[in-house]
């Protein structure tokens, strides 16, 4: 195994954008493989039986969460009267309030308690998280599919056995090619400080 294979088949990698680890084990690539790229006419879908099995939907979302989630679709009704109109049907204008992670935390401040309109603080915070993850797997929030320079090395030097899985490590290289990298945030204290 050369050195860049040994480094790249370690358990961890300093990866993630925020310096967090990835895991890179082959456990870890049945896991890419089930997230990345299984596209279903355009929605991210499990498309073999083991993966599918391995997304349960409705048992480890639907069965854990059945309160909050009725809470989360009256935010999706409320939000829907309040952006498009009381009788519209309901549909998600994305290009409308799409500041999620600026109204997650707002939200997040007031949990426990009821907003204006009646809904409750804590399921506007849960529907904002679902939106910024339902919009970062849709669009990559306009970023490079890579998070670092270490999880695009980790694709390539697993690039055959990604592709048995189903994930297009090609389309992946393509997406970055020419963007920059994401920022790393730094852990730890300021200088001077």
């Amino acid at each position: 195994m050369s050195r860049r294979e040994e480094r790249f088949s370690s358990p961890y990698l300093d990866g993630g954008p925020n310096g967090s680890p990835v895991l890179s084990t082959p456990a870890s690539l049945e896991l890419v493989a089930s997230i990345v790229t299984h596209k279903v006419d355009g929605k991210y879908l499990p498309t073999d039986a083991a993966t599918r099995k391995a997304t349960p939907i409705a048992t480890g979302v639907l069965d854990y969460f059945p309160k909050a989630l009725a809470e989360v679709a009256k935010v999706s009704r409320i939000g829907n009267e309040q952006h498009n109109g009381v009788g519209t049907p309901l549909h998600w204008d994305k290009s409308k309030s799409s500041d999620h992670a600026d109204c997650l935390i707002r939200h997040l401040l007031e949990r426990g308690t009821t907003d204006t309109d009646g809904a409750l603080h804590s399921a506007k915070v849960a529907w904002r998280a679902l939106a910024l993850l339902e919009q970062e797997l849709e669009h990559n929030g306009g970023i490079m599919p890579y998070k670092s320079k270490a999880q695009a090395a980790f694709f390539n030097v697993n690039k055959k056995k990604l592709e048995k899985k189903g994930v297009d490590v090609n389309e992946w290289n393509a997406a970055s090619k020419g963007k920059k990298w994401p920022k790393k945030v730094k852990s730890g204290k300021a200088k001077g400080k």
